[in-house]
């Protein structure tokens, strides 16, 4: 199963408009968290991904003071109406050092995921590794001190190491069972390391601090090099499909790229970017967020943004929800993470606007029938296996199937009488196909 981490794109029909000025307030509702998350400025909740649609998983670290703290890995399996816990674990980080920090998080599914842990006497890292959700991660091996990880699928993956450790890159396509070293990937220079990862799909970019850009379609196997033109000022690279993203500076200045990061070019914007993070929207037809705030990592202008022209021109969504990451999960499941308008801190937020706009390219290839239909729904053959996930008019998700190589049929019995998009999830970018269903 493709692992889609912090971009997964369910491609419904319609357009996003300024949400404040068409309907007059904040487009963002916060979410209920977990009740043992009270409102707390000592805590930071890092990264979030959405593998699956209406799967939501991060990290979460609380800080007690006098070097006390605690690590915890969480996640909600129905878009942030409720919410699981995994166990905590304490650290500390002033003398005596003890115990261990979660440090990174790449999640396959509802079940599956992978966590870096650093030892704090040690400053070791630690790959672990659960199958059963956010209570069950065990430590597993893996090679010497990995710093990031992320996987591709169950099987294929790659970590970022400490480059001290003998080599940065190293990948498993047997589920971590074995890790080789990815003897082709590219070399540091003795001033620069990595800064960060992102991935969509099968591919994944590594940033550094030199403003270099690594590209890779096979979790390490092969791989190219950019230069963004921003040197150590890179912030951020954001893709909405394999080919096309952008790069955010430092500064608040734009790269944009059609070659899927090999080139950067300069964007020449106008119109109120928001400076602290950014998000592209896959499959989308140029759409990519922007949001901003002030926190201990960057203090900007508050607030989101949207583009629709691939970072030309940028119009304000709303100035009062202070923007830590985003999470893009479909045209009409967009989730923020960071400080709403009450005060509150570390808080979801899912955005209650318009349907982000979806590429005219992105039209289905494998129609349904008979549509409209009373359960039985037939579509085309294919070689491979498909996941498709069916979505209600709200945007909810409402099935999750697997068909199978050569299967040509699928059951909607049971949903009740209305619209219905149904999302085949593909490498390339996600093809949609609305459905009626009769009583």
């Amino acid at each position: 199963m493709k692992h889609l981490n912090q971009f997964v794109s369910l491609l419904f029909a319609g357009s996003l408009t300024c949400a404040t000025s068409a309907h007059g307030q904040n487009p963002w509702r916060s979410l209920t968290m977990p009740s043992a998350f009270a409102s707390n400025a000592n805590q930071t909740i890092f990264p979030a991904q959405m593998p699956v649609p209406g799967t939501l998983w991060a990290l979460r670290d609380q800080y007690y003071g006098l070097g006390n703290g605690t690590s915890q890995v969480f996640n909600s399996l129905d878009g942030g109406t409720t919410w699981q816990t995994g166990p905590t674990v304490a650290w500390h980080n002033s003398y005596p050092l003890s115990g261990d920090e979660y440090v990174d998080l790449c999640a396959l599914d509802a079940s599956q995921a992978w966590v870096v842990s650093r030892n704090q006497a040690s400053g070791t890292y630690q790959l672990l590794r659960t199958t059963s959700g956010v209570g069950g991660l065990a430590p597993v091996a893996g090679p010497t001190n990995p710093r990031l990880v992320r996987f591709i699928d169950a099987n294929t993956g790659l970590v970022v190491c400490s480059a001290a450790a003998g080599g940065l890159f190293y990948r498993t396509t047997n589920g971590g069972t074995t890790w080789a070293a990815a003897s082709t990937a590219p070399a540091l220079t003795t001033a620069e390391t990595v800064r960060a990862v992102t991935m969509l799909g099968s591919k994944i970019w590594v940033t550094t601090t030199t403003g270099r850009v690594f590209t890779t379609d096979d979790a390490g196997q092969t791989w190219g090099t950019g230069v963004s033109g921003f040197g150590s000022g890179l912030k951020q690279v954001t893709f909405r499909t394999h080919d096309n993203g952008i790069a955010l500076s430092d500064t608040g200045q734009l790269a944009a790229t059609t070659d899927g990061g090999l080139t950067w070019l300069p964007v020449s914007f106008s119109g109120p970017l928001r400076t602290g993070v950014i998000a592209g929207v896959p499959g989308s037809a140029g759409t990519y967020l922007s949001g901003g705030g002030s926190f201990p990592e960057y203090t900007t202008g508050i607030g989101s943004a949207i583009s629709t022209d691939e970072g030309r021109t940028w119009q304000s969504l709303e100035a009062v929800f202070s923007h830590r990451a985003f999470v893009v999960a479909g045209p009409t499941q967009v989730w923020a993470l960071g400080r709403n308008e009450a005060g509150e801190n570390n808080v979801f937020a899912r955005y209650q606007g318009q349907a982000l706009a979806t590429s005219p390219n992105a039209k289905a290839t494998n129609p349904l029938y008979p549509n409209p239909s009373s359960g039985k729904v037939y579509l085309t053959a294919a070689a491979a296996s498909r996941r498709l996930a069916v979505y209600d008019a709200m945007g909810r998700v409402q099935r999750q199937l697997t068909v199978q190589a050569g299967a040509t049929e699928i059951d909607l019995a049971g949903l009740p009488a209305g619209t219905y998009h149904i999302v085949e999830v593909e490498s390339a970018g996600q093809k949609a196909q609305r459905i009626t269903i009769w009583p």
